[in-house]
């Protein structure tokens, strides 16, 4: 609706008793009249088309915003003459069942004022033919500095117009409008694959639609081998189906008509095969009207073809009724509940496989777990967390997965940051507060400062165990297993305490339960709100370089909290109030991972629900490895640490094992390199993974490839080359092409002196005064907030860029 004017046409001439004159190509071309003047093309028709879209487009959002689409209504939409039709009658009675849903959600605070009950959203489309007007319509978009065209909301090209090296394609690629692709049962896979590099290079979701047109009996042929040479392109697309442009058949009388049995077909057809493929039937595309016409045959009001003369319409092809289209609505609907409830047993069947991977580990080689004396008190401790309560809910998790998409596709920043490991010993409130606190003032030097939203992921509630590149440790001729961390065994070098403990699993959990109810409490009652962004700052930064930086940002954001506040974003707004926060940990200790995974019942799936997202370390990420085995089995956001050691094919390889639906979210790449290696290595790494189409989220780790010993035998690493490694992190990704999506940090927000540098310029003299760490060193909250504003600087740059970029 509103501009879908044009159509193509397979002869640019008609022919009647012998007079030849242009093909009718639609009312903003010429007049569908037989007759000279009426077939001449006429460049005003475009002005005609242009108003009467505007004012098509002002008459649907008025209805669709101005109470006529308000959910109250649902029981008055049915038009005059579907009231006796069985479609109608159906339709009444679904109705009825909406109003009574509508009551109660009235009675449990759905108020009917809500604006997701008193309006809709509604977009238009049309194919994209007449490429001078589509042109004429094109505009730079100030926010984002792409192009659109501004004719309609979402454009397809057609069966005719979609050739690689056609001008058609070419005007589309340059638009960052919806697109789709006609496609028959011609097309060769292959081209299609192609066709959707050329249109979506970046294979950003929802930017292709792929809509089928290819009769029943092709379908269920052509549409396979088209689905998987996506899938094995690792293209993200939208398939829908069109039933209507494959199913065009001459009646007795000449008229062209659709019978709807072939109709209802295809549609089936349509599902049957993306059930077969495990893929996903994402919509139909119908020509149709609210009319009482009488152009397709069939339906339950069994329409002949002696019927199509008498209210007959077109001027083009055959459209549904309003009957016919409400019974094609019940039919997709039956289907749609079917896949649902046929998922959700599938799934439970799938997702039981799942559970067994990840038991299957123990089949696996498993490097890095602990020797524990005692099985059997092990597994007793194993079946006591097995009854405990999960610590993250996998809810939240599957929001993260969401989050962490946007960033894959450079439209958020993770920030995760925390403790290198935990400790029982420095467990408190303040510690905790702290931290939370030094990850909120980053958060809001980023949004802020880099003009990106920004996910905050603590290495907290559950951070405990480290890997190790020895088994033992010795001095003075005394040789001790080496210390794992706090919830395996402890770090003073003596025979007891350097024996692994399962008892410390059931602490190391109470503590992270009890970490994750004060960060919870901290996010959403209150301490998180943005108006308190000017009392974040802690004590021992107030007069440091970056604390003053702070406090000045921290003034200009509160100015512009109050400038929002005047516009009606009132501070009890939920966004002002709380926050998000997740939690994160290496994946390392199977049997306590495994003890703490869940079978989520909405999903079906299982989640570790000992944090909301895992990582594999560079010590335990092998292909045929326990700890792969595993993390295959979960449903969790992932985390891949990688070194310059890396293989690019090899980490193609393990994306697939852990990600094989290629679902963004899902994966992210941790480099960790140092800045050096990070520019020769890295690049390699983005072009392997863009060429197998696989979607991930790049994270750098500026920390573990910048560990150095200063002269006292304390590890330390300098801040200058953690800045280093950030800068290099960015410059290698404005150089591909492609998205730097977070950072990932060891830090605390305790006043330490263990990383050298930074505005305070401390020595290796200053790292005696306040070393803390009992595993690698951490940058203090100075340092921590000196880094948030480098990045800041560097996000906004890349925004400012990629908009003064983005040419049409």
């Amino acid at each position: 609706m509103a501009g879908q004017f044009s159509k193509p046409r397979s002869d640019n001439f008609e022919e009647k008793n012998g007079v030849k004159l242009p093909s009718y190509r639609g009312d903003n071309i010429n007049g569908d009249a037989f007759d000279e003047k009426s077939r001449t093309p006429d460049p005003q028709r475009l002005i005609r088309a242009y108003c009467q879209s505007a004012a098509t487009l002002n008459l649907l959002r008025a209805f669709a915003t101005g109470g006529y689409a308000a959910m109250q209504r649902v029981t008055q939409w049915n038009l005059d003459f579907t009231d006796h039709s069985e479609a109608g009658d159906r339709y009444q009675e679904l109705a009825s069942r909406v109003d009574e849903a509508l009551g109660f959600m009235s009675a449990i605070g759905l108020t009917t004022d809500h604006p997701i009950m008193t309006t809709t959203d509604f977009w238009t489309s049309h194919e994209c033919l007449h490429l001078p007007y589509e042109q004429s319509l094109t505009r730079l978009d100030s926010t984002s500095g792409s192009y659109y065209d501004c004719s309609a909301h979402f454009l397809w090209a057609g069966e005719r117009t979609r050739q690689l090296d056609g001008a058609h394609v070419e005007f589309l690629r340059g638009i960052a409008n919806p697109l789709g692709i006609k496609v028959s049962d011609k097309m060769d896979p292959n081209e299609l694959v192609k066709l959707i590099d050329i249109l979506n290079p970046d294979n950003k979701p929802g930017r292709i639609t792929i809509i089928t047109r290819m009769g029943a009996e092709n379908m269920r042929v052509k549409l396979p081998h088209l689905i998987r040479a996506v899938r094995r392109a690792g293209q993200i697309v939208t398939w829908v189906s069109d039933p209507m442009h494959g199913n065009t058949i001459k009646a007795p009388s000449g008229l062209k008509t659709r019978p709807f049995d072939s109709i209802r077909a295809e549609v089936k057809a349509f599902f049957d095969v993306h059930d077969q493929e495990g893929s996903h039937p994402g919509g139909v595309h119908l020509e149709m009207t609210g009319q009482n016409v009488t152009e397709c045959i069939g339906g339950s009001n069994n329409l002949t073809f002696d019927d199509l003369g008498s209210r007959y319409h077109t001027h083009c092809d055959p459209r549904l009724n309003a009957s016919q289209s409400l019974e094609l609505a019940f039919i997709i609907a039956e289907r749609l509940r079917k896949r649902r409830m046929g998922s959700d047993v599938c799934k439970a069947g799938v997702l039981r496989g799942l559970g067994l991977l990840c038991k299957n580990w123990r089949s696996k080689k498993a490097l890095q777990l602990p020797e524990y004396p005692n099985q059997t008190e092990l597994d007793s401790v194993l079946q006591t967390l097995d009854s405990f309560p999960p610590i993250v809910f996998a809810g939240e998790a599957r929001h993260l997965e969401e989050r962490l998409g946007e960033a894959a596709l450079g439209n958020a920043f993770l920030l995760q940051g925390g403790d290198c490991a935990e400790s029982f010993k420095e467990f408190n409130a303040n510690n905790i507060r702290d931290t939370f606190r030094v990850i909120l003032q980053m958060g809001a030097v980023l949004m802020f400062g880099g003009q990106m939203p920004v996910i905050r992921v603590g290495r907290m509630a559950g951070q405990f165990s480290k890997p190790r590149s020895d088994n033992f440790e010795e001095k003075n001729g005394v040789k001790l297993p080496s210390y794992r961390g706090d919830n395996i065994n402890g770090d003073a070098f003596d025979e007891k305490s350097r024996t692994p403990d399962p008892q410390r699993l059931i602490r190391a959990y109470c503590q992270s339960a009890a970490t994750l109810n004060l960060l919870r409490a901290f996010a959403t009652g209150g301490y998180a709100a943005m108006q308190r962004v000017t009392q974040w700052n802690l004590d021992f930064t107030n007069n440091s370089e970056a604390g003053d930086r702070y406090q000045e940002l921290a003034s200009r954001v509160d100015e512009a909290l109050g400038f929002m506040s005047a516009m009606g974003l009132t501070a009890d707004h939920p966004i002002m109030t709380t926050t998000d926060f997740w939690t994160s940990h290496e994946c390392l200790h199977l049997p306590y991972e495994q003890s703490l995974t869940r079978l989520d019942s909405t999903s079906g799936s299982y989640y570790d629900c000992s944090a909301h997202f895992l990582w594999a370390g560079e010590r335990t990420r092998q292909l045929d490895g326990a700890h792969v085995e595993f993390l295959r089995g979960i449903a969790n956001p992932l985390g891949i640490k990688v070194s310059d050691k890396m293989d690019p094919n090899e980490l193609v390889k393990l994306i697939d094992i852990l990600n094989p639906d290629n679902k963004p979210g899902r994966i992210t790449i941790i480099t960790r390199m140092g800045a050096e290696n990070m520019r020769v290595k890295l690049p390699h790494l983005i072009r392997a993974v863009r060429r197998a189409g696989q979607i991930v989220t790049w994270v750098s780790d500026p920390m573990h490839g910048n560990t150095i010993k200063a002269p006292s035998g304390l590890k330390t690493r300098p801040f200058d080359s953690i800045r280093a490694e950030v800068t290099a992190f960015f410059d290698v990704h404005d150089q591909e092409g492609s998205h730097p999506g977070g950072v990932h940090l060891e830090m605390t927000g305790q006043n330490v002196t263990e990383c050298i540098g930074g505005s305070n310029n401390l020595t290796f003299d200053d790292l005696g005064s306040r070393y803390h760490t009992h595993c690698d060193p951490r940058l203090n909250a100075s340092q921590s907030l000196e880094l948030a504003f480098i990045i800041a600087e560097r996000l906004r740059k890349r925004r400012i860029g990629s908009q003064q970029s983005l040419g049409f």
